[in-house]
Protein backbone atom coordinates (compact mmCIF):
# COMPACT_ATOMS: atom_id res chain seq x y z
CA UNK A 1 0.00 0.00 0.00
CA UNK A 2 1.85 3.61 -0.89
CA UNK A 3 0.22 5.46 1.90
CA UNK A 4 0.67 9.31 1.41
CA UNK A 5 0.00 11.59 4.39
CA UNK A 6 1.38 14.91 5.11
CA UNK A 7 0.59 14.16 9.06
CA UNK A 8 2.84 12.55 10.70
CA UNK A 9 0.72 10.58 13.43
CA UNK A 10 -2.18 10.26 11.14
CA UNK A 11 0.50 8.15 8.89
CA UNK A 12 2.52 6.35 11.97
CA UNK A 13 -1.21 5.40 13.07
CA UNK A 14 -2.41 4.01 9.37
CA UNK A 15 0.97 2.66 9.04
CA UNK A 16 0.52 0.44 12.21
CA UNK A 17 -2.90 -0.37 10.99
CA UNK A 18 -1.60 -2.03 7.81
CA UNK A 19 1.15 -3.29 9.67
CA UNK A 20 -0.75 -5.33 12.06
CA UNK A 21 -3.26 -6.48 9.23
CA UNK A 22 -0.31 -8.41 7.07
CA UNK A 23 -0.39 -5.29 4.85
CA UNK A 24 3.33 -4.25 3.30
CA UNK A 25 3.23 -0.10 3.75
CA UNK A 26 5.58 2.11 1.62
CA UNK A 27 4.94 5.86 3.52
CA UNK A 28 5.53 9.24 2.00
CA UNK A 29 4.92 13.06 3.65
CA UNK A 30 3.78 14.43 0.03
CA UNK A 31 2.24 13.87 -3.50
CA UNK A 32 5.81 14.90 -4.86
CA UNK A 33 7.76 11.87 -3.48
CA UNK A 34 4.93 9.83 -3.88
CA UNK A 35 4.99 10.21 -7.70
CA UNK A 36 8.49 8.71 -7.81
CA UNK A 37 7.32 6.02 -6.44
CA UNK A 38 4.73 4.43 -8.80
CA UNK A 39 5.54 2.66 -12.36
CA UNK A 40 3.34 1.02 -14.65
CA UNK A 41 2.14 -2.34 -12.95
CA UNK A 42 2.96 -1.30 -9.85
CA UNK A 43 2.01 -4.02 -7.43
CA UNK A 44 0.17 -2.78 -5.03
CA UNK A 45 -2.65 -0.05 -4.42
CA UNK A 46 -2.75 4.18 -3.47
CA UNK A 47 -4.21 5.06 -0.11
CA UNK A 48 -4.32 9.18 -0.11
CA UNK A 49 -5.20 11.99 1.96
CA UNK A 50 -7.20 14.75 -0.25
CA UNK A 51 -6.07 17.92 1.80
CA UNK A 52 -2.44 18.42 1.75
CA UNK A 53 0.01 21.00 1.24
CA UNK A 54 0.86 21.86 -2.29
CA UNK A 55 -0.18 18.81 -4.64
CA UNK A 56 -3.74 17.90 -2.87
CA UNK A 57 -4.90 13.83 -3.04
CA UNK A 58 -6.80 15.28 -6.57
CA UNK A 59 -4.20 16.11 -8.21
CA UNK A 60 -2.49 12.61 -7.22
CA UNK A 61 -5.47 10.47 -8.49
CA UNK A 62 -4.95 12.72 -11.81
CA UNK A 63 -1.31 11.73 -12.15
CA UNK A 64 -2.47 8.00 -11.17
CA UNK A 65 -4.60 7.75 -13.76
CA UNK A 66 -2.36 9.01 -16.31
CA UNK A 67 0.58 6.21 -14.81
CA UNK A 68 -2.43 3.71 -15.24
CA UNK A 69 -5.94 4.16 -14.88
CA UNK A 70 -6.65 0.39 -13.53
CA UNK A 71 -4.90 1.49 -10.27
CA UNK A 72 -7.24 1.59 -7.03
CA UNK A 73 -6.71 4.91 -5.46
CA UNK A 74 -8.50 5.05 -1.94
CA UNK A 75 -8.97 8.91 -0.54
CA UNK A 76 -8.32 9.81 3.25
CA UNK A 77 -11.59 12.68 3.58
CA UNK A 78 -11.11 14.90 6.94
CA UNK A 79 -14.25 16.25 8.40
CA UNK A 80 -16.45 18.12 6.12
CA UNK A 81 -14.80 16.26 2.87
CA UNK A 82 -17.37 14.16 1.96
CA UNK A 83 -18.94 16.09 -0.64
CA UNK A 84 -15.37 16.50 -1.93
CA UNK A 85 -14.55 12.50 -2.14
CA UNK A 86 -17.72 12.42 -3.54
CA UNK A 87 -16.69 13.78 -6.54
CA UNK A 88 -13.22 12.01 -6.44
CA UNK A 89 -15.40 9.16 -6.83
CA UNK A 90 -16.79 9.96 -9.71
CA UNK A 91 -13.58 11.51 -11.40
CA UNK A 92 -12.07 7.68 -10.64
CA UNK A 93 -11.12 6.91 -7.41
CA UNK A 94 -11.79 3.39 -6.17
CA UNK A 95 -13.18 4.27 -2.66
CA UNK A 96 -13.01 6.80 0.25
CA UNK A 97 -12.88 6.90 3.93
CA UNK A 98 -13.50 9.36 6.10
CA UNK A 99 -10.89 10.32 9.02
CA UNK A 100 -10.74 8.59 11.75
CA UNK A 101 -11.52 5.69 10.30
CA UNK A 102 -12.20 2.39 12.28
CA UNK A 103 -9.52 -0.28 11.56
CA UNK A 104 -11.67 -3.22 10.09
CA UNK A 105 -13.16 -0.25 7.65
CA UNK A 106 -9.84 0.76 6.67
CA UNK A 107 -8.48 -3.20 6.45
CA UNK A 108 -11.88 -4.21 4.29
CA UNK A 109 -11.59 -1.74 1.93
CA UNK A 110 -7.79 -2.32 1.22
CA UNK A 111 -8.64 -5.79 0.75
CA UNK A 112 -10.96 -5.55 -1.95
CA UNK A 113 -8.80 -3.16 -3.87
CA UNK A 114 -5.91 -5.51 -3.49
CA UNK A 115 -8.02 -8.37 -4.79
CA UNK A 116 -9.34 -6.08 -7.50
CA UNK A 117 -4.93 -5.03 -8.37
CA UNK A 118 -4.35 -8.51 -8.84
CA UNK A 119 -6.86 -9.64 -11.02
CA UNK A 120 -5.96 -6.68 -13.09
CA UNK A 121 -2.19 -7.44 -13.26
CA UNK A 122 -3.15 -11.27 -13.74
CA UNK A 123 -4.85 -10.52 -16.43
CA UNK A 124 -1.96 -8.48 -17.92
CA UNK A 125 0.43 -11.34 -17.03
CA UNK A 126 -1.80 -13.81 -19.41
CA UNK A 127 -2.50 -11.32 -22.18
CA UNK A 128 1.56 -10.67 -22.13
CA UNK A 129 2.18 -14.56 -22.05
CA UNK A 130 -0.66 -15.05 -25.27
CA UNK A 131 0.93 -12.44 -27.51
CA UNK A 132 5.19 -12.77 -26.22
CA UNK A 133 6.74 -13.46 -29.22
CA UNK A 134 4.73 -13.39 -32.05
CA UNK A 135 4.57 -11.15 -35.45
CA UNK A 136 3.25 -8.42 -34.20
CA UNK A 137 4.95 -8.10 -30.89
CA UNK A 138 8.40 -8.57 -32.96
CA UNK A 139 7.78 -6.69 -35.81
CA UNK A 140 5.58 -3.74 -34.43
CA UNK A 141 7.69 -1.88 -32.48
CA UNK A 142 6.65 0.77 -29.64
CA UNK A 143 5.89 1.29 -26.19
CA UNK A 144 3.06 3.83 -26.39
CA UNK A 145 -0.74 3.07 -25.98
CA UNK A 146 -0.93 3.64 -29.51
CA UNK A 147 1.72 1.02 -30.45
CA UNK A 148 -0.16 -1.25 -28.35
CA UNK A 149 -3.46 -0.60 -30.05
CA UNK A 150 -1.99 -0.99 -33.43
CA UNK A 151 -0.89 -4.30 -32.49
CA UNK A 152 -4.05 -5.44 -30.93
CA UNK A 153 -5.93 -4.11 -33.82
CA UNK A 154 -3.69 -6.29 -36.28
CA UNK A 155 -4.21 -9.45 -33.74
CA UNK A 156 -7.93 -8.77 -34.76
CA UNK A 157 -8.30 -8.33 -38.11
CA UNK A 158 -5.88 -11.43 -38.64
CA UNK A 159 -8.17 -13.48 -37.02
CA UNK A 160 -10.80 -13.25 -39.89
CA UNK A 161 -10.72 -13.01 -43.99
CA UNK A 162 -11.90 -10.15 -44.77
CA UNK A 163 -10.09 -7.35 -47.13
CA UNK A 164 -7.70 -5.05 -45.30
CA UNK A 165 -7.33 -1.52 -46.14
CA UNK A 166 -4.28 0.09 -44.19
CA UNK A 167 -3.24 3.95 -43.82
CA UNK A 168 -0.87 5.42 -42.49
CA UNK A 169 2.03 8.12 -43.71
CA UNK A 170 4.98 7.24 -45.85
CA UNK A 171 8.40 5.13 -43.81
CA UNK A 172 5.87 3.68 -41.49
CA UNK A 173 5.78 0.34 -42.04
CA UNK A 174 2.45 -0.43 -44.09
CA UNK A 175 4.11 -3.28 -45.91
CA UNK A 176 5.90 -4.66 -42.56
CA UNK A 177 1.84 -4.20 -41.20
CA UNK A 178 0.25 -6.37 -43.97
CA UNK A 179 3.15 -9.08 -43.71
CA UNK A 180 1.97 -9.20 -39.93
CA UNK A 181 -1.57 -9.82 -40.56
CA UNK A 182 -0.85 -12.22 -43.34
CA UNK A 183 1.84 -14.02 -40.43
CA UNK A 184 -1.22 -13.84 -37.39
CA UNK A 185 -3.95 -15.26 -39.96
CA UNK A 186 -5.34 -18.47 -41.27
CA UNK A 187 -2.98 -18.16 -44.33
CA UNK A 188 0.25 -17.97 -42.47
CA UNK A 189 1.85 -21.03 -44.48
CA UNK A 190 0.32 -19.95 -48.36
CA UNK A 191 1.95 -17.49 -50.37
CA UNK A 192 2.11 -13.68 -49.01
CA UNK A 193 2.46 -11.74 -52.97
CA UNK A 194 3.50 -7.99 -52.62
CA UNK A 195 3.11 -6.08 -55.65
CA UNK A 196 3.26 -2.06 -56.32
CA UNK A 197 0.15 -1.33 -56.94
CA UNK A 198 1.57 2.24 -59.85
CA UNK A 199 3.02 -0.81 -61.97
CA UNK A 200 0.31 -2.92 -62.28
CA UNK A 201 -1.80 -2.72 -65.38
CA UNK A 202 -4.90 -4.77 -66.01
CA UNK A 203 -3.19 -7.76 -67.71
CA UNK A 204 -0.85 -7.57 -64.61
CA UNK A 205 -3.94 -8.12 -62.32
CA UNK A 206 -4.77 -11.70 -63.11
CA UNK A 207 -0.93 -12.55 -62.80
CA UNK A 208 -1.30 -11.00 -59.31
CA UNK A 209 -4.05 -13.01 -57.94
CA UNK A 210 -2.55 -16.07 -59.59
CA UNK A 211 1.01 -15.54 -57.51
CA UNK A 212 -1.29 -15.04 -54.56
CA UNK A 213 -2.94 -18.37 -54.79
CA UNK A 214 -4.72 -19.14 -51.74
CA UNK A 215 -3.09 -16.71 -49.90
CA UNK A 216 -2.38 -12.84 -49.52
CA UNK A 217 -2.39 -10.19 -52.26
CA UNK A 218 -1.02 -7.19 -51.01
CA UNK A 219 -1.29 -4.25 -52.86
CA UNK A 220 0.92 -1.17 -51.91
CA UNK A 221 -0.20 2.57 -52.73
CA UNK A 222 -3.60 1.01 -54.02
CA UNK A 223 -5.02 4.48 -54.47
CA UNK A 224 -2.66 4.81 -57.63
CA UNK A 225 -3.79 2.29 -59.41
CA UNK A 226 -4.81 2.59 -63.07
CA UNK A 227 -8.03 2.73 -64.03
CA UNK A 228 -8.20 -0.40 -66.05
CA UNK A 229 -6.45 -2.14 -62.97
CA UNK A 230 -9.09 -0.65 -60.56
CA UNK A 231 -12.00 -2.18 -62.34
CA UNK A 232 -9.73 -5.37 -63.09
CA UNK A 233 -8.76 -5.48 -59.43
CA UNK A 234 -12.59 -4.99 -58.86
CA UNK A 235 -14.12 -7.86 -61.01
CA UNK A 236 -11.61 -10.33 -59.31
CA UNK A 237 -12.62 -9.46 -55.62
CA UNK A 238 -16.15 -9.85 -56.65
CA UNK A 239 -15.83 -13.34 -58.41
CA UNK A 240 -14.29 -14.59 -55.14
CA UNK A 241 -10.75 -15.02 -56.37
CA UNK A 242 -9.77 -17.08 -53.12
CA UNK A 243 -7.17 -15.08 -52.23
CA UNK A 244 -7.28 -12.14 -49.37
CA UNK A 245 -6.68 -8.92 -50.75
CA UNK A 246 -5.02 -6.45 -48.24
CA UNK A 247 -4.21 -2.54 -49.44
CA UNK A 248 -1.83 0.02 -48.15
CA UNK A 249 -1.72 3.67 -48.90
CA UNK A 250 -0.15 6.86 -48.09
CA UNK A 251 -2.75 9.00 -49.57
CA UNK A 252 -6.09 9.57 -48.47
CA UNK A 253 -8.12 6.94 -50.62
CA UNK A 254 -11.46 8.75 -50.05
CA UNK A 255 -9.96 12.13 -51.39
CA UNK A 256 -8.89 10.08 -54.01
CA UNK A 257 -12.37 8.87 -54.86
CA UNK A 258 -13.92 12.22 -54.42
CA UNK A 259 -11.50 13.63 -57.18
CA UNK A 260 -12.17 10.74 -59.31
CA UNK A 261 -8.77 9.08 -59.32
CA UNK A 262 -10.34 5.84 -57.74
CA UNK A 263 -13.21 3.53 -57.93
CA UNK A 264 -15.80 4.21 -55.15
CA UNK A 265 -16.85 0.57 -55.34
CA UNK A 266 -13.32 -1.00 -55.21
CA UNK A 267 -12.83 0.83 -51.90
CA UNK A 268 -16.10 -0.07 -50.47
CA UNK A 269 -14.79 -3.89 -51.17
CA UNK A 270 -11.21 -3.21 -50.48
CA UNK A 271 -11.96 -0.85 -46.64
CA UNK A 272 -13.95 -3.82 -44.94
CA UNK A 273 -11.67 -3.51 -41.92
CA UNK A 274 -9.08 -0.67 -41.74
CA UNK A 275 -5.83 -0.94 -39.65
CA UNK A 276 -4.45 2.88 -39.39
CA UNK A 277 -0.89 3.38 -38.38
CA UNK A 278 -0.47 6.71 -36.08
CA UNK A 279 2.33 8.63 -36.87
CA UNK A 280 5.29 8.93 -35.04
CA UNK A 281 4.25 12.49 -33.76
CA UNK A 282 1.20 11.17 -32.51
CA UNK A 283 3.78 8.46 -29.87
CA UNK A 284 6.71 10.24 -29.62
CA UNK A 285 8.12 7.76 -27.01
CA UNK A 286 8.64 5.19 -29.76
CA UNK A 287 11.04 7.14 -31.82
CA UNK A 288 13.76 5.27 -29.26
CA UNK A 289 12.82 2.06 -29.99
CA UNK A 290 11.84 2.49 -33.49
CA UNK A 291 15.59 3.99 -33.95
CA UNK A 292 16.74 0.58 -31.89
CA UNK A 293 15.25 -1.57 -34.45
CA UNK A 294 16.64 0.36 -37.64
CA UNK A 295 20.09 -0.08 -36.25
CA UNK A 296 19.52 -3.76 -35.51
CA UNK A 297 18.00 -4.19 -38.74
CA UNK A 298 21.27 -2.66 -40.99
CA UNK A 299 23.68 -4.44 -38.39
CA UNK A 300 21.67 -7.44 -39.32
CA UNK A 301 21.85 -6.62 -43.12
CA UNK A 302 25.60 -5.52 -43.04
Amino acid sequence: VLLVEDDADVRDALGQTLDLAGLEAESVASVTVAKDRLVPDYDGVVLCDIRMPGRDGFHFLHHVQRIDPELPVILLTGEGDVPMAVRAMAEGAFDFLEKPCAPQDLVGVLDKALRTRGSVLDARRQKRRATAGDAAERWIFGVSAQAAALRDRVRQVARTDAEVLITGAPGLGLSKVAEVIHLLSGAASRPFHKVRAASLGAGDVAAAVEAAGQGTLYLYEVARLTTAAQFALRARIEAGAGMRVIAGTTDDPDAACREGRFDPDLLLRLDVLRVRIPSLSERPEDIPAMFRAYVAQAADQA
